[in-house]
């Protein structure tokens, strides 16, 4: 038989056809199998990212919780702070004489003040009391925060 004859050309174009339908099917499986792979990989990473988050947002509340309990514990570390730092400054005031129309006067101002040079000693005082309890407040901000932290800490030491 003559490989040019018109009858062996269809059985080895079909055959070319199938031996390239079965690459072309090969290739889609490889791709096919390596892109669920990657998919796989996706899905295992989207996990992590998303119990990562969770965690986050955990400690976020926590932290949440925290400042809200140090925003309640300096308002109410506060509120009698202030009434005795009055008291003891109104009884300075009287003490020392100091009319209270003077005494109720901002520090600066008071220094600031041309004609009230003779109540120096007392608005430097005043300053300092004032300075001294913002530095105390701060201080106790401080102590509560590092408390927040180091219990945030021992929870995600604590977590698997």
């Amino acid at each position: 038989m003559n490989p040019s004859s018109p009858s062996i050309r269809p059985w080895i174009w079909l055959g070319l056809l199938a031996l390239a339908l079965v690459i072309l099917l090969g290739a889609l499986w490889v791709e096919r199998t390596r892109r669920g792979a990657a998919w796989a990989r996706l899905e295992r990473e989207l996990a992590h990212v998303r119990a990562a988050l969770a965690e986050s947002q955990s400690n976020n509340q926590a932290m949440q919780a925290g400042l809200l309990r140090l925003e309640s514990q300096r308002t109410a570390q506060a509120a009698p702070a202030n009434p005795s730092a009055q008291a003891a400054e109104g009884a300075l005031s009287a003490s020392l004489g100091i009319p209270s129309d003077v005494a109720e006067l901002e520090w600066s101002v008071g220094l600031n003040t041309s004609g009230l040079e003779a109540y120096r000693s007392f608005f430097l005082t005043k300053r300092e009391l004032l300075t001294r309890l913002t530095i105390l407040e701060r201080l106790q901000m401080r102590i509560a925060q590092e408390r927040i932290d180091l219990g945030a800490s021992g929870a995600l030491r604590g977590s698997p």
